[in-house]
């Protein structure tokens, strides 16, 4: 073999750099592969076989061993190719695009919540950490028995009350307990994706164990999800429920490594019913056009809310209910149809205002405190850190303004 041939040393350069294009060296070389085109696989493949090609020409005195090596990886590197095509034309996806559901480390399945938080977990993204504690909360460390010199309140609602976006004691729970100082305990009892269905099913199962003073339900929006959908089930359970099943990360065989040809045998399972499928993936409803209000699906909310309030009432807890807040100059920068999906995105903050109308509606004719200041506050898009979600400032401000709340509340109260 002559060390100076040519053809060698391109193909050896060749495969070096599609090695550190390789979406399985990305880790390695902290090359984001999201970042670059499609073609790169492809490019990475194509060098990985001219240089086995090229490799098998120049080196013919390779030993038996080393030539069937060679070949299988030839062969592997031919499927794999074949297999990303195949499930790009039946899927609309590139495999090597499709990444592990962080969530994984975060939720474990539960049987009437669908999932529910992971004990003592703890993720990092980025900058940001994910904590939970040892009763599953993205609190402090608490007592079940409700300490006897302090209050105690309990934050309820989905990814907005658990603060995706800003660390542990950058989210509102965490700003309240500090605004209201030593006397009180928040917990914050907010998972990501929970509709009322879910809080009311959080609250029929923990409050009467956790004995709090008062409850906040900081929800809504989650529920706009169900809008649209026709002879919508009351309980979530055609659309909403089966879908936080993939949103938490616990669909198995979608975390599976980012090879094509072995996500390509899991869809060809499937279909064969060779292999399981998840809730998410069994999802089949018929949707309207968006026409307005959904008054079912309106009346569903409402209904859920009056749930809370009439259990929250029977064990001696006092209910206040916070709307939330979505700006329009913020939804028109992104979709967010991946999240709801039957609402179109421009339409969402009409929505948001009928169910917070809703929302005022249940709180007036149950004399319950409803926290109009949060829809008053002047919002900004700099409040945000993605299409709903604040960021640690916004927390504070939305933490002041519930706490200030609260104490008018508690001079009204001495007052009478």
């Amino acid at each position: 073999m002559n060390g100076k041939n040519p053809n060698l040393i391109l193909s050896i350069v060749f495969t070096a750099v599609a090695f550190f294009l390789c979406p399985a060296s990305r880790q390695f070389f902290g090359f984001d592969m999201a970042l670059s085109t499609d073609a790169i696989l492809i490019y990475y493949w194509l060098g990985a076989i001219l240089f086995v090609l090229l490799a098998l020409i120049e080196v013919p005195k390779l030993s038996s061993v080393v030539r069937y090596g060679i070949g299988a990886l030839l062969i592997f590197g031919c499927l794999e190719l074949t297999s990303a095509i195949a499930y790009k034309a039946i899927t609309g996806n590139w495999a090597h695009r499709i990444a592990k559901n962080q969530n994984q480390y975060l939720f474990e399945e539960h049987p009437e919540l669908v999932g529910s938080l992971i004990k003592n977990a703890t993720h990092t993204r980025g900058n940001l950490t994910y904590s939970h504690n040892s009763l599953g909360y993205r609190s402090n460390e608490f007592t079940v028995e409700k300490p006897k010199e302090k209050i105690r309140i309990v934050t309820l609602g989905g990814s907005t009350t658990y603060g995706v976006g800003v660390n542990n004691d950058e989210t509102w729970p965490s700003h309240l307990a500090k605004e209201l100082g030593a006397n009180y305990e928040v917990i914050n009892m907010g998972v990501p994706g929970y509709s009322s269905r879910e809080n009311l099913l959080q609250s029929e199962m923990y409050l009467s164990e956790l004995q709090p003073d008062l409850a906040i339900y900081y929800i809504g929006l989650n529920d706009l999800r169900n809008i649209n959908i026709e002879n919508l089930a009351d309980d979530y359970s055609d659309f909403h429920q089966p879908s936080l099943y993939g949103a938490f990360g616990l669909c198995k065989n979608e975390n599976i490594p980012a090879l094509a040809s072995l996500k390509l045998m899991v869809l060809f399972g499937q279909k064969l019913n060779l292999i399981e499928t998840c809730p998410n993936q069994e999802v089949d409803v018929k949707t309207r056009g968006h026409q307005g209000v959904d008054e079912r699906a309106l009346s569903i909310y409402k209904s859920n809310l009056e749930r809370i309030i009439s259990l929250c009432k029977s064990n001696g807890i006092e209910v206040m209910l916070v709307p939330q807040t979505l700006l329009e100059e913020v939804l028109i920068t992104g979709d967010y149809s991946w999240w709801i999906p039957f609402v179109p995105t421009e339409e969402m903050d009409n929505m948001m205002n009928d169910y917070n109308v809703a929302l005022k509606t249940v709180t007036d004719s149950n004399r319950i405190s409803f926290v109009s200041e949060a829809l008053e506050h002047h919002w900004k898009k700099e409040d945000f850190v993605d299409l709903s979600h604040f960021d640690s400032e916004a927390n504070l401000e939305l933490a002041k303004i519930i706490a200030n709340k609260l104490r008018i509340s508690s001079k009204s109260d001495s007052t009478n």
